[in-house]
């Protein structure tokens, strides 16, 4: 479980902006400066900077969002994983690209299906980028592209 503060902060970076990660976040947009604010000094660095009219990270931001990032996937798992014990049916998310998801994983993944019944097997089909992104975003175990 994230801290608050941090999943303003990363929605924040999605949007790069602070009013619409206000919406996003059904806060009002001087809450939202308030987290970051609040992360700015506890962490003693600037995360955001405006160049040219635009909201942009600055290094130490990035460094922020990737190891948010991390610790939202991370508390995303281990929720699955503390789900599984009390309903032990694991499941796998496979994402693939079009290609390899239409032609290439049918007669696979009914053999793997057939033996091993006891994993429930979730499949997206998408472009590279999106599978990418579902990855980053804790959405998927692994792709094949």
């Amino acid at each position: 479980m994230l801290d608050h503060r941090l999943d303003t902060f990363l929605t924040v970076c999605q949007c790069m902006n602070y009013t619409q990660a206000a919406q996003r976040l059904h806060m009002t947009q001087p809450a939202v400066s308030q987290h970051i604010r609040w992360l700015e000094e506890q962490y003693g660095v600037p995360l955001f900077r405006y160049a040219h009219k635009r909201l942009e990270l600055t290094p130490a931001g990035k460094l922020l969002m990737q190891a948010a990032l991390t610790m939202q996937r991370d508390a995303q798992r281990l929720q699955s994983q503390l789900q599984a014990l009390e309903h032990p049916r694991p499941l796998l998310r496979l994402g693939a690209t079009l290609t390899i998801g239409e032609f290439v994983l049918a007669d696979p993944l009914a053999r793997y299906c057939k033996a091993h019944p006891q994993v429930q097997l979730q499949l997206q089909v998408a472009n590279t980028r999106e599978l990418l992104q579902r990855i980053n975003r804790g959405e998927l175990d692994f792709a094949l592209v």
